[in-house]
């Protein structure tokens, strides 16, 4: 059984079970988990090597590494590097699980109308023989972390399973087929409450309280993705009595993916404090996204504190960041450097983020069409019930000239920050190692770049939004401007907007350029309806 020094799957679920509601200020928490997603081994051996040394006692493979069971079944190198990998960690007395999706890779007959059958007994047959196999052939794998989303078959979906079950019941089935498999191989199984609607959360919510075996429950620190003005994830201490840990993302997805400084550690020490105000009893962090690591660069700072936090959450998160940055870039130049990092909480916030509403394209600048399905679709307002966002929301999608004052203004804020921070690195020249100062200025000069470029998307983006609400003439002069600058910005800033647009963004040029033709398109679209009405 691949559970390192002699620890069970029913004694480490029994203290998970015995410590859930316990104040955990001053010890460890019971589980302190790092996130990995790129599938490199020399990285891996590495990180698994620093989980040790953090505190850390699990680590989880997902995304580059694997998100199926079936990937596992049909890809030997895979399947042999996951052994590697938790012979690596167990020496290191280290846990390792593995993501998988449900329902996903069903074979053609167990589907009718192009849904999955869920009241065919011989599909959860298989379910039960293909997670069998999977343990068999990874057999140190401790345990395995199933989501039920973006998957082939979204078990409480009527629109990809059919089912004689409610969608809760759906989902206690599917958590009690996978618990009783792991349960009698030993593995532990943890279940992601991930999903995308309020509507979804309410069916995992009642599924939990329906199910009848013992799992631990994943759910991320705010509802549905990764968006820090979101409140916290209404699930945190309400999952029918399971064992809870936390999720929160290091890797930065949508702000930045490491490219850039964005230091959030007093945020995520509130979000980690009101879990554990609701009795979690551990927290997972993504220390990357796919290929990019915090690792080596100054986000590290983040999974220096969140690790520190884990083993005693009654620290302090500024004093633990000054004491990384004092290790890092040294004594004299901690003063300086830590401010400017914290700082970039507030600068990307302002950047990325209008008015405290989603719009970007995992740290890429949108399309017109991305950035306005998201301003509804993942609207603040569909999670909060505060009737101040349903507002802001309003004046988003017609936005008018306070509205538009009011974007430019917080655009503005976020420049004059980054402004500050990089005047801050330069005093520190002299007490800096000649490396650190170029690599600091360097990630600070790339966030800049991205500050000015952003700036005048949105501009340009939200000019269009009120000539197309309002049809007044002054809009598209304004948004004309914008337009223009937003070309001379990504013209200007162009190697520096590569290194932050994405997996896959392309020339950062290029990018604008096409947006720009939309949002000219846009604005000649608008013209020739007024034109024709009158």
């Amino acid at each position: 059984m691949g559970v390192y020094g002699g620890m069970k799957h029913a004694a480490l679920l029994a203290l998970l079970f015995c410590t859930t509601g316990m104040a955990c200020a001053g010890r460890p928490l019971p589980k302190r988990v790092w996130q990995l997603q790129d599938y490199n081994m020399p990285h891996i051996a590495r990180v698994i090597e620093l989980a040790r040394r953090y505190g850390i006692n699990e680590v989880q493979l997902s995304h580059n590494i694997v998100m199926s069971a079936e990937q596992v079944l049909e890809n030997e190198k895979l399947a042999a590097d996951i052994n590697t990998i938790c012979k690596h960690a167990h020496r290191n007395r280290v846990r390792v699980s593995a993501w998988t999706h449900e329902l996903s890779g069903v074979p053609a007959d167990f589907f009718v109308d192009n849904k999955v059958n869920l009241d065919d007994p011989k599909l959860w047959a298989w379910l039960n023989d293909k997670y069998n196999r999977v343990f068999d052939t990874c057999p140190d794998l401790d345990g395995i972390v199933l989501t039920f989303h973006e998957t082939q078959a979204s078990v409480y979906h009527d629109g990809s399973v059919v089912s004689s079950l409610t969608p809760p019941q759906r989902v206690a089935k599917l958590i009690d087929t996978l618990a009783g498999i792991c349960g009698s191989r030993g593995k532990e199984l943890v279940v992601r409450s991930f999903c995308h609607q309020p509507s979804e959360l309410q069916f995992i919510k009642e599924g939990f309280a329906q199910a009848k075996s013992k799992f631990v429950v994943m759910s991320k620190c705010q509802p549905h993705d990764w968006q820090p003005f979101y409140p916290h994830n209404p699930l945190i201490g309400d999952v029918g009595g399971h064992p809870q840990i936390v999720e929160f993302d290091c890797g930065h997805e949508f702000l930045g993916q490491g490219d850039i400084p964005y230091i959030d550690v007093e945020y995520m020490k509130g979000r980690l404090d009101y879990g554990l105000s609701k009795g979690v009893v551990g927290a997972v962090a993504r220390i990357e996204r796919y290929g990019n690591h915090a690792l080596d660069t100054p986000n590290w700072a983040n999974v220096y504190v969140f690790s520190k936090l884990l083993q005693d959450p009654s620290q302090d998160p500024d004093r633990l960041l000054e004491e990384y940055v004092s290790q890092r870039y040294g004594k004299k130049a901690a003063p300086h450097v830590a401010p400017a990092l914290k700082r970039t909480f507030d600068i990307m916030n302002k950047t990325f983020f209008v008015l405290g509403f989603w719009i970007t394209d995992h740290s890429r600048i949108p399309s017109y069409g991305y950035a306005l399905g998201h301003l509804e679709e993942r609207s603040t307002a569909k999670w909060d019930p505060d009737p101040k966002w349903a507002e802001i929301e309003k004046r988003l999608m017609a936005p008018d000239w306070v509205t538009l004052r009011e974007i430019q203004r917080e655009k503005d804020q976020a420049l004059a920050l980054c402004r500050k921070s990089l005047r801050e690195l330069e005093s520190t020249r002299p007490l800096l190692a000649s490396s650190d100062y170029e690599e600091l200025m360097t990630y600070f000069k790339r966030e800049e770049a991205v500050v000015r470029t952003w700036r005048a998307y949105l501009d340009a983006f939200f000019g269009v939004r009120a000539y197309e609400a309002w049809g007044d003439p002054a809009y598209r002069t304004r948004a004309e401007q914008s337009i223009a600058e937003s070309l001379e910005c990504a013209e200007k800033y162009n190697m520096e907007l590569r290194e932050v647009t994405g997996d896959g963004a392309g020339d950062a040029v290029h990018r604008i350029g096409e947006f720009v033709k939309e949002f000219r398109a846009k604005l000649e679209a608008k013209a020739a309806v007024k034109t024709t009405s009158q």
